[in-house]
């Protein structure tokens, strides 16, 4: 593919912005190093890309998904986990925003003990694989 890419960007705060590429990235590490230089943005992201079918969000892990005046998402990513434990549900946890100097105090909320399997197996796909849970409503 070495056509023009036109590309519209969402920002977990709201912004939207547009990219246009000189031809299409021919992977999305590719597409991933683009858009952080584009944007400067520093640390690690994922992106996700909005199916123009259903508007549905879905993580971006094959760069045939994305189609020529495609909507992306960029998501900053703080691995703050190394090694999943169960965690007490009282248990609070502190979290560093973006900005670095401010911090945020949250409990983590319980979950019923089929919805914990189904994200205990995620998890651990996640880590094996880097793959993305997909939760359909039922």
């Amino acid at each position: 593919m070495s056509s023009i890419l036109r590309l519209r960007e969402m920002f977990e705060d709201g912004a939207i912005e547009r990219m246009v590429l000189p031809e299409s990235p021919n992977s999305v590490s590719h597409l991933k190093f683009l858009v952080m230089q584009h944007f400067s943005i520093d640390g690690q992201t994922e992106l996700q890309f909005q199916d123009p079918q259903s508007d549905r969000i879905y993580g971006l892990t094959c760069i045939e998904n994305l189609s020529n005046k495609g909507t992306i998402k960029i998501l900053r990513v703080q691995k703050t986990i190394s090694n999943p434990q169960p965690i007490d549900s009282t248990q609070c946890v502190t979290t560093s925003l973006n900005s670095g100097s401010s911090s945020e105090h949250f409990c983590l909320p319980t979950f019923s003990h089929a919805m914990d399997l189904i994200l205990r197996k995620g998890n651990e796909e996640y880590f094996k694989h880097e793959n993305y849970l997909i939760l359909i409503r039922e």
